[in-house]
């Protein structure tokens, strides 16, 4: 539809430009450019500096409009000013429609597609040197616009520079600015990277007429997104030597994208090999790829200069030399590095996915030149977080010929994600971070072609200590005995780091009442002797349901988790006041758990060896861990015997914990259970539970 849309049209332009007169200020245009998935400019060429207005929208009916912003004034004789109109607040991947009126212009309407987001296919152009061959620039120039239509057209051009032999306005207007260029630049956007004979000076023609995205286009560098590729566009005509402004720009903007494709554009090739005339490679360019493009993850460097077309692979990247789009043509010289080259004019098309890139280089009148495929790996999917105290749990599934995979965090929703970790294995541990504050992560797979497309991101804090019961209501409502508690460690059979164990309470978030009335939270259940089950969450990892039994209801009258007659029981009073000693936090007894652990595990506060630790060690592979329990003959909880368990999980992902065969339930005062884990691999994960039942 949209070819048949724009043959229809290219007559009624034919019509329009021989009516120009009638028309008044504008010259030509309207010309696309400096594209985004949110904005893009329409650049057009008036007698009068007079605004011009864009009407824009996804019908013929339009609904928006903006007018002229600036103007730049060209060197012709008679003076000329190029229009900047920028549409804003446009929505990714999607067919506009605008046309431009005022200065008594009205012309046709015509679309536009914008830039689309990671995730979605599209095409794109790139050519270079059109100077001093206007018929070949307008066979190139008319294949782009209408031979590449399927799957879909191009969604923006990028031009290698050279566009004509100098920047005398004679030059740039009859060589670039051909009929079928303007065509072109109507219904898609074209970025510039300036070559030798474009005159990147204050006032040229090539600034008039140059807007980079989102930019001023004032340095003549730049770089954009687009769905899963990064373009960075250098300029030859600004100093680019080592340790200059923009040398160091082009380093950091690669270094800092993690887009699965990277691409970077400038008119001289890093490498390339010609005949007499013909210009040799740059050894800048050569330094700048080796150090830090190939690192970063550049994998094509498109380049123009020399007039033929030269694929080279040198260090993972594809030095693509593509600059015959017009130019006097020279001979091609072919080398160790060099996989196709011909003497021919040329341009490329380029379909990137998340996984491919396919790059297919024509000659002018459409015969195949060369075809590149480059591919990478999926995105992890699958991916998860669990939290802990100052550390958070990742996992998520395999990705099919992964080498490695890499994630990277930071404290800003969205990114940037400033910290990254390098492992083999499909889960890490993220240590040393600080409790309560939201981290986001994103993790990438790695494979002999590169890293993969980004994760969806995964946000999640770290918690000291989970709180186990409700705030309590403001009459009659107390607190129940601990019903089931758990708290786990972690050890990868390919460390030799045992993680700090720490108990963590269980956060009890429901009760579930046999006995009516009591079906709701901890807040509607008053003091009293009830038969109950708890559901009981360990930072969202797992949950443990209780059965359903006959346990107490404590009043707490200073509202810490804490009941009035526990308190009462280790440290007199009333229990419904606290001091230094009694208070949820305080470690009388120094083993490690707090007033409130002791109180949620059955231990005695005033007693360092009653306990409840869970101990990892690694005697290489298999594990032995060591569960350790005891009870004392002063439990509070003298009606209720203490049960444990050893469960163990190789996959947190559905959080699939089994009990330990012969380790589900175990009763007794005392005891040490040595156990020799048999189920090997990497990533085991252990868990202790401890739950009161009555005697």
């Amino acid at each position: 539809m949209k070819v048949e849309m724009r043959t229809v049209r290219i007559v009624a332009v034919g019509i329009l430009f021989g009516l120009m007169p009638s028309y008044g200020a504008l010259i030509r245009g309207p010309m696309l450019q400096g594209a985004t998935a949110s904005n893009i400019y329409v650049l057009a060429e008036c007698s009068v500096t007079n605004a011009v207005t864009v009407n824009f929208g996804t019908t013929t009916n339009y609904g928006f409009s903006t007018s002229t912003q600036a103007t730049n004034s060209t060197t012709a004789g008679t003076a000329t000013y190029v229009h900047r109109i920028k549409l804003t607040g446009l929505q990714p991947n999607t067919l506009y429609h605008y046309r431009l009126t005022g200065q008594g212009t009205n012309t046709s309407d015509y679309t536009f597609t914008t830039l689309v987001n990671p995730g979605t296919p599209f095409r794109f152009v790139w050519e270079a040197d059109n100077r001093n061959g206007p018929a070949v620039h307008g066979q190139i120039a008319n294949r782009i616009l209408n031979s590449h239509t399927s799957p879909s057209p191009p969604l923006f051009q990028l031009a290698g520079g050279d566009l004509a032999s100098d920047n005398t306005y004679a030059n740039w207007t009859n060589q670039w600015l051909v009929t079928d260029e303007l065509e072109l630049e109507k219904w898609i956007p074209i970025c510039y990277a300036p070559g030798n004979h474009d005159g990147w000076v204050a006032g040229s023609n090539m600034q008039v007429y140059d807007q980079a995205p989102d930019s001023t286009g004032g340095n003549g560098y730049y770089s954009f997104d687009c769905g899963d590729l990064h373009v960075t566009i250098g300029n030859y005509q600004t100093t680019y030597t080592n340790g200059s402004t923009q040398y160091n720009w082009i380093v950091q903007d690669v270094q800092a994208s993690l887009k699965p494709w990277k691409v970077f554009g400038f008119h001289a090739p890093a490498y390339t090999w010609g005949g007499s005339g013909a210009h040799t490679g740059d050894s800048t360019l050569q330094t700048l790829s080796s150090n830090y493009l190939a690192p970063s993850g550049v994998k094509v460097f498109f380049a123009g200069h020399n007039h033929f077309y030269q694929h080279n692979l040198v260090n993972g990247i594809r030095h693509i030399t593509c600059g015959g789009a017009g130019a006097p043509l020279y001979t091609v010289s072919n080398t160790v590095y060099t996989v196709k080259g011909v003497s021919s004019n040329c341009y490329m098309v380029v379909d990137v996915n998340a996984t491919n890139l396919h790059m297919v280089a024509y000659d002018n009148l459409g015969n195949v030149l060369d075809t590149v495929n480059l591919f990478k790996p999926p995105a992890p999917t699958n991916f998860v977080s669990a939290a802990a105290d100052q550390r958070i749990l990742l996992n998520w599934s395999p990705v099919t010929g992964a080498t490695n995979y890499t994630v990277r965090y930071g404290t800003t929703n969205g990114g940037p994600y400033s910290t990254l970790q390098n492992v083999t294995t499909t889960n890490t541990l993220v240590t040393g971070l600080t409790n309560g504050t939201a981290y986001y992560f994103i993790v990438t797979a790695t494979d002999t072609n590169g890293p993969s497309a980004i994760s969806p991101q995964v946000g999640d804090s770290p918690l000291t200590s989970p709180s186990v019961f409700l705030t309590a209501p403001a009459t009659g409502a107390g607190y129940i005995a601990p019903v089931t508690i758990g708290f786990s460690a972690s050890v990868s059979a390919n460390s030799n780091t045992i993680n700090k164990v720490q108990f963590t309470d269980a956060g009890i978030v429901r009760a579930e009442a046999t006995n009516a009335p009591y079906t709701g939270t901890w807040s509607n259940i008053t003091a009293g002797i009830h038969t109950l089950k708890a559901i009981a969450l360990y930072n969202d990892a797992f949950a443990v349901t209780s059965t359903p039994s006959t346990v107490t209801v404590y009043a707490d009258t200073v509202g810490d988790g804490i009941p009035d007659l526990w308190r009462q029981n280790y440290f007199g009073g009333t229990g419904q006041t606290t001091n230094s000693a009694s208070c949820a936090t305080a470690d009388g007894d120094g083993d490690g758990l707090s007033n409130k652990q002791e109180y949620l595990t059955g231990s005695d506060p005033t007693n360092p060896d009653d306990a409840f630790r869970l101990n990892i060690a690694i005697t290489n592979t298999p594990f032995v861990v060591w569960f350790t329990a005891r009870q004392t003959t002063g439990d509070y909880y003298a009606g209720f015997a203490r049960h444990y368990a050893v469960d163990f999980c190789t996959n947190l992902v559905d959080k699939s914990w089994s009990s330990v065969p012969g380790y589900e339930n175990i009763l007794g005062a005392n005891q040490t259970v040595v156990y020799t884990n048999q189920f090997g691999g990497s990533g085991v994960f252990f868990r202790g539970r401890l739950w009161l039942q009555p005697r």
